[in-house]
């Protein structure tokens, strides 16, 4: 109990990071599963590098969207730590 609460304070204190990794975690997940699903797996050797070059470019542009939006702000206020147990554990 005490380490969660230990890990609960150091999220807090950096909760603007914590959104913005997260967000970058998200998308290159997505990313890199839309790949694996267009080319059925198997991504072909010819693509792989062009995939990571792309993956840098992605999370450079996702966050700084998110930066200069403001996107990450508004939607986390309301957002408690049971809530995000709830959603890791879905």
């Amino acid at each position: 109990m005490r380490n969660l609460q230990a890990v609960h304070h150091i999220l807090s204190q950096h909760r603007r990071s914590v959104a913005m990794g997260l967000y970058a975690l998200v998308s290159v997940s997505a990313f890199i599963v839309a790949h694996l699903l267009r080319f059925e797996l198997a991504v072909p050797d010819a693509y792989v590098a062009t995939l990571w070059k792309s993956v840098g470019l992605l999370v450079v542009a996702r966050l700084l969207a998110f930066r200069l939006l403001n996107i990450s702000m508004g939607r986390w206020r309301h957002v408690g730590m049971h809530d995000v147990v709830r959603l890791v554990a879905g």
